[in-house]
């Protein structure tokens, strides 16, 4: 979303353009006022009016870029009568050329009149713009093949981008490249021929840094060009071994990658650094991790991986176990070494290597559980690695059973979580759980916690004990009790006077656990308010060092109990309001904020402080308190005027937030998911990915609202290659459109049906399909014949997955 660019035109739209006639926009089109002629162009364009298309394609000159930004997109949507217009602007100074691209993208193959011009644009210019006319020519497709000898000559530039310029591509050689063999998937070989010399080149130029913090940028940037060449690279294997003695850091691993993909002497290169005891260890580590993050399961790789396997250095075993784990059951020819090195009490990792082999780790690993010559560490170790296997195991159950009735009760524990995760009857594990509970050893019953938490409602005839253990005089036996009864029954009711003693704990440590279960204890959670809200007083700061998961707000876990609860804490709306208008430290503000917009519209008498905050605000607090604005909805119109003016941060975030806040405020929701839709295709077509996360979960919250994104956000959801974190909320928001089931519903059957080979990918398709298939609950029974059929599967995420959406869908 442009700098300025939404705050223009949709201010336009709403007081002076909408419901108009095409004359009096295109008269608009000449206002003085650039929002007049943005919001009149966007118009147009929705309208798809070709009339317009002389007026607007002026427009695609005009100094303001809003106004350019707003021509192109109406353009693009008026379509392919359009093309001629468009290409003349690629004649334009760079500003009017980017917009040109990115609307001759969004046209497609139609646009395919405009390749020789594109072409043109190849040729020199700023690297951004040069970028984008080699993704737009793989748009256009097998159309843009008259633009292989550009793209052949483009592909020589393996100058890095400017410090600071994030984009997918490190170098306009390395997006010709990836364009060409798109448009050509045969035309690898002549494409290197022409590459090769300059790539070459710019790897020999490579030296050592010779300064804290220098950068290699341009090395990089040539490696990763060569990356996407691949095994028509081969010429480049001199020069990437030699490249590789000087590389340290970020250009260590593109190199490395750039061996790996070539294979051959690449690898050879690559493998002799590994093995060498002299190379530098942080060298030999940083190898072994590109193999893990660019897992390939050849021989050659795996032959690599057993010598590292044995390798006197710890941190060289470490990695090698790590990267054998990632490749997964491709890499069972070093399992006997992992299974040796289970007794290696300073790799812990082998326990996930194994679990990631796959069925035919079960029966070694049977094995050595039921050795009572092993020691009890590595035969649990064994027990730990059978349970991550899950269904995988389930050839060794009866071996799993009896394991259970070890005399270490400890081992039995850890054995009866495998027996219960390969598929065993959740029943013969009862009495074994039963007893370590009632023992009243402490490492006993934590054990037990956690087998709790994987049988669920499975596990309810432990409850009495665990009541029991809510008495405990140690507060982690009774923090661990109440998580366990939650995963068993979160509305139980002796849960709530547990958790509220535990609550005022002046220990704050304990404590975290309790406030992530309190959303999950029903509506009884309500009495816990009254101390939440007193622990209102003293909050904590923001970590800015701290990596947050999603649904992690990265602040205090007060605020994330009370959030958690949604209306339910309407009560804590006045104590939040008054904090929020006391707090000095804006990231602390931005997170009450944020709580006051997931309690919603029960929220509503914070709307003053909310807008009063919004005022003052900074950076990306201001995207927290406009979206808080948004979740409250109509009760939050008196904040439009200063939600409108977030519209011109250079922030996208911000950008986005102030967008969905006047969707939800406003009574024009489509006038607002249609900008947002437009900003998701920009990104697509830009290979952006920083405001794709944003813009997802906005139409996620925009609920039904936000049916006119129904084909962007379900596309989102069936391409694999959608951002990891963005897909999750495209697939909650298609599954509010029960309306459009029977168009929804097949895509995600065969989302869950595609062959997919690697595991991850598979595990990811089946998991966001699931969350889709969940939100639309019994509009999507079609899908369960094919839900049942995961439950046959071997990954346990699938059948968890699987299980959870069937209970919600098959309402008897």
């Amino acid at each position: 979303m442009r700098l300025a660019f939404v705050w223009l035109l949709l201010l336009t739209l709403t007081q002076v353009c909408h419901g108009q006639s095409p004359e009096e926009l295109m008269a608009r089109l000449k206002d003085a006022d650039a929002g007049n002629r943005a919001g009149a162009a966007w118009v147009l364009g929705a309208k798809k009016v070709e009339a317009a298309i002389p007026a607007l394609s002026e427009l695609l000159t005009d100094k303001n870029q809003s106004v350019r930004g707003a021509a192109a997109v109406a353009l693009s949507r008026i379509g392919p009568k359009c093309v001629p217009a468009l290409t003349a602007a690629l004649k334009e100074p760079p500003e009017s050329q980017l917009e040109a691209l990115k609307a001759l993208a969004r046209i497609g193959p139609p646009a395919k009149d405009a390749v020789p011009v594109i072409a043109g644009v190849l040729a020199d210019g700023p690297k951004l713009i040069r970028i984008q006319a080699a993704v737009t020519l793989t748009r256009i497709g097998p159309e843009a093949k008259a633009a292989l000898p550009a793209l052949f000559k483009a592909a020589t530039d393996a100058s890095s981008l400017e410090p600071g310029t994030v984009a997918e591509f490190k170098s306009v050689g390395e997006a010709a490249i990836w364009a060409a063999l798109r448009i050509d998937p045969n035309c690898g070989e002549k494409l290197a021929k022409a590459a090769l010399p300059d790539l070459i080149t710019a790897l020999k130029k490579a030296t050592r840094p010779t300064a804290l913090f220098e950068t290699q940028e341009d090395l990089v940037a040539a490696a990763d060009a060569i990356l996407r060449l691949a095994r028509h690279a081969k010429d480049a294997i001199p020069a990437l071994n030699a490249a590789q003695k000087v590389a340290e850091f970020e250009a260590e691993e593109a190199v490395a990658r750039a061996q790996l993909a070539i294979g051959g002497d690449a690898f050879k290169a690559f493998a002799d650094t590994v093995k060498d005891p002299g190379a530098p260890l942080e060298k030999r580590r940083h190898l072994l991790e590109v193999i893990g993050t660019y897992p390939k399961g050849d021989a050659e790789i795996i032959a690599l991986l057993s010598l590292a396997l044995k390798d006197p250095k710890r941190e060289i075993r470490q990695y090698a176990v790590d990267a054998a784990g990632f490749i997964g059951p491709e890499a069972n020819a070093v399992m006997p070494q992992l299974i040796d090195l289970l007794g290696d009490k300073e790799l812990d990792s082998v326990v996930f290597a194994l679990g990631e082999l796959g069925s035919d780790a079960a029966a070694p690993l049977a094995a050595v559980l039921a050795d009572k010559k092993k020691s009890v560490s590595v035969r649990g170790k064994a027990a730990k690695a059978l349970t991550d296997l899950g269904r995988q195991a389930r050839s060794v159950l009866p071996a799993l059973e009896a394991a259970m009735q070890d005399d270490d009760l400890t081992l039995a524990i850890r054995s009866a979580a495998a027996f219960v995760r390969a598929g065993g009857e959740p029943a013969k594990a009862i009495p074994i759980l039963s007893k370590a509970l009632k023992s009243g050893e402490k490492e006993l019953v934590r054990n037990v916690f956690d087998v709790v938490v994987t049988l669920g409602h499975a596990a309810k005839a432990l409850v009495p004990e665990l009541q029991e253990l809510l008495k405990n005089q140690d507060r982690g036996v009774r923090t661990g009790a109440i998580m366990a009864m939650v995963s068993i029954d979160p509305a139980a009711k002796p849960l709530v006077p547990a958790v509220a003693e535990l609550l005022k704990d002046p220990d704050h440590r304990p404590r975290y656990g309790i406030y992530q279960l309190v959303p999950h204890l029903g509506a009884d959670a309500t009495e816990l308010l009254p101390t939440l809200i007193d622990q209102l007083k003293v909050l904590e700061k923001p970590d800015p060092t701290r990596l947050y998961l999603d649904g992690d707000s990265g602040g205090d876990p007060v605020l994330d109990a009370i959030g958690g609860m949604g209306a339910g804490a309407k009560d804590a709306v006045p104590a939040l309001a008054e904090r929020l208008k006391a707090e000095k430290d804006d990231a602390l503000a931005g997170l009450i904020a944020e709580t006051l917009g997931r309690i919603g519209t029960s929220a509503k008498d914070a709307v003053p402080e909310l807008i009063a905050y919004l005022g003052r605000a900074k950076g990306r607090s201001r995207a927290k308190a406009a979206k808080a604005l948004g979740q409250i909805g109509p009760d939050a119109k008196d904040a439009v005027a200063k939600v409108k003016k977030v519209l011109t941060d250079r922030d996208t975030q911000n950008q986005v937030w102030a967008t969905f806040a006047l969707a939800r405020i406003t009574n024009e929701p489509k006038l607002y998911v249609d900008v947002l839709i437009d900003d998701w295709k920009s990104d697509q077509e830009a290979r952006s990915v920083d405001r794709s996360i944003a813009i997802a979960e906005a139409l996620e919250l925009l609920g039904a609202d936000a049916l006119p994104a129904r084909n962007i956000l379900l596309e989102a959801v069936v391409d694999q290659e959608t951002l990891y974190t963005a897909r999750p909320h495209a697939a909650r928001a298609v599954g509010h459109f029960a309306s459009e089931a029977e168009t929804i519903v097949p895509k995600l059957i065969s989302l869950i049906e595609r062959p997919e080979k690697n595991r991850f990918i598979r595990r990811d398709n089946c998991r966001v399909a699931c969350i889709a298939l969940s939100e639309l609950g019994p509009k999507a029974k079609a899908a369960l014949p094919a839900l049942r059929k995961l439950l046959d599967e071997d990954d346990n995420a699938i059948v968890d997955s699987a299980a959870e959406v069937i209970e919600k869908i098959d309402l008897k």
